[in-house]
Order: structure tokens, then sequence, then C-alpha cells
């Protein structure tokens, strides 16, 4: 969980946690509003603080989630290459064929042949 979400949720909850305790300290008076109340109060916080624990599991629960896709997709990665090096070794670098499996084949290359030059000797 990110430093500002750790330090917003502790100031909120101990924002919380004030204003109950005036409220306890205070709702006897008789100009004290009468939809302020107590319990209001403590069950926002005690619902503040089950989802902040629901997001740090499922958080965790993610981060290892990924770790073990990441892990095998590289395995995964790494078979298909070894799978390719021998689908070229048996077809060639070069057959059209490797199309077929998803692999492109090699590019023959043709070089432009330059006709030679030739030089006259002086006479």
């Amino acid at each position: 969980m990110p430093i500002k979400l750790n330090r917003t949720h502790s100031y909120l909850t101990s924002k919380l946690d004030n204003l109950a305790e005036g409220i306890i300290k205070h709702s006897v008076e008789p100009n004290f509003p009468a939809n302020v109340k107590e319990e209001d109060i403590r069950a926002m916080r005690s619902e503040l603080d089950t989802l902040r624990i629901m997001y740090k599991e499922f958080n965790t629960e993610t981060r290892i989630k990924y770790r073990e896709y990441m892990d095998r997709f590289e395995a995964f990665n790494k078979k298909h290459a070894q799978l390719a090096s021998l689908i070229y070794a048996s077809f060639g670098k070069k057959n059209q064929v490797l199309a077929d499996f998803g692999l492109k084949p090699h590019k023959v290359r043709t070089s432009v042949k330059v006709p030679p030059v030739e030089t006259t000797k002086p006479a």
C-alpha cells in the first residue's frame, strides 16, 4: 500500500476517533444536535478498517498471482523459443513451411549484381 494511503487512512481514522470522543463528551448538552450519534461514527471507522484490511489482502493476493503469472509466462516463452528452434532445425531456416507454424522464414537475400566496369587501356 502506498505511503500516502497509509497516512490519509491514519489521518481520517484519528479524526473519526476524535469526533466520537467529542460526541461522548458533549452529547448531554442541551443544544447538541440529535442526529449526530457516536455509534454512526464508530460504524464508519469500523467499516473503513474492514475495507482497508480487505484491500490489503486482495492487494497481496494480486501481487502473488502476478508473480506466478510472470514466472509461468517467462517459462512458456522460453519453451516456445526452444520448440521454435527445433522446428527451424527440422525444416531449415528458409523453408516456407515455417509459416504454417506461425514462424517467419528467414528472408532470402538477393544482392543486385553490378556489372563489371570495363576499363580501356590508353593507347
